[in-house]
Formats: C-alpha cells, sequence, structure tokens
C-alpha cells in the first residue's frame, strides 16, 4: 500500500525526461537514468498510467485534475467505464461514486484541465485508499510548516498520510 501511494505521489510531485520501452510501450520522454524510471516502469505495468498518444510521458508537465483522478481511481483498483462526453469523465464518475471527489466542491472550481496541488491529490489519495477511517489521531503530528492547519480539508490528509510513513516533506520546508 506504501509503495502503491509513494508511486502516486512520486509521479505528481514532480519528473524529468528521455526514452524507455516500458512492457511493451515505448515512452519518449523517459529513459532509464531518470530518477522516477522505475516507478513510471510500475506504474504503467500496473496500467495506472498510459501516457500520452503521441507516446510521451511528458514528465516536466504539471498534473491536471483530469489525470490525477484517472491515476489515483486505476491505482485504487477501480474499473473506469468507458464515457460519451470527455476522456476523463468515467474516472470522475468512478470517483464520486467512491466519495472521494465532491461536485459541488471540485468539479464546481476546478477545471479537469487545471493543475492540482499536491495537497489535494494527497486528499484523493486519502479518500480513495480510506485512510479517513483511521481516526483523528492519525493526524497528531502538525509540523509541515507550509499547510495551513486552519483548512483541515487538506491539513488532515496531509499529515495523516505522513504519519503513516505514505509521504514526506522537505525538512527545510517542514
Amino acid at each position: 500500500m506504501k509503495r502503491l501511494l509513494s508511486i502516486i505521489l512520486t509521479l505528481s510531485i514532480c519528473l524529468t525526461c528521455y526514452s524507455v520501452n516500458v512492457f511493451g510501450f515505448s515512452f519518449t520522454d523517459v529513459t532509464s537514468s531518470d530518477w522516477y524510471y522505475s516507478d513510471v516502469v510500475n506504474a504503467h505495468s500496473k496500467n495506472w498510467v498510459v501516457g500520452y498518444s503521441d507516446g510521451s510521458f511528458k514528465p516536466n508537465n504539471n498534473v491536471t485534475w483530469a489525470e490525477a483522478i484517472t491515476m489515483v481511481v486505476r491505482a485504487g483498483g477501480n474499473r473506469i467505464p468507458v464515457s460519451d462526453g470527455d476522456w476523463y469523465e468515467g474516472a470522475y464518475s468512478v470517483a464520486e461514486q467512491r466519495g472521494i471527489l465532491d461536485y459541488q466542491i471540485d468539479r464546481a472550481y476546478n477545471d479537469a484541465n487545471n493543475p492540482i496541488s499536491r495537497a489535494d491529490l494527497v486528499r484523493l489519495i486519502y479518500y480513495e485508499f480510506d485512510f479517513d477511517t483511521l481516526g483523528a489521531d492519525s493526524a497528531y503530528n502538525w509540523y509541515f510548516i507550509d499547510v495551513d492547519y486552519a483548512d483541515l480539508w487538506t491539513s488532515v490528509p496531509i499529515n495523516t498520510l505522513s504519519n503513516v510513513g505514505v509521504l514526506s516533506g522537505y525538512y527545510e520546508n517542514g
């Protein structure tokens, strides 16, 4: 479980580039010397990420809301139905059914093609993998200096995932 969540976070935080054949699929912008190479190979082999139609992975791009929701839903082992609408509508539908995406908040205020923040990605992971069932004591260490602790919407998921060892911050930033 920790490995799965670490991969998702690794893919979303930052990525750099060149070319690798991943289980028969060639990402033109990922090489074996890239620090995230093994995570991309693992995530692709499990169908959490599929890349772009031009054969690229686009590791330097920001992850959009649509991409993040699709990755989290896939990583959770959910089947994504085919949609007549936009490519991501099936993933959004599953996310709404599972309670990890709130239509009135997430869909109304965040365009699917806008970049997702790391805090919002952590919140999606928190609900998809049922970390919310751990109880309030799992969020006991509140030590990230760049987290707004008045905003329980994201601070509880961030601290919970940190306290159970799924994510960490940079020392200089808390």
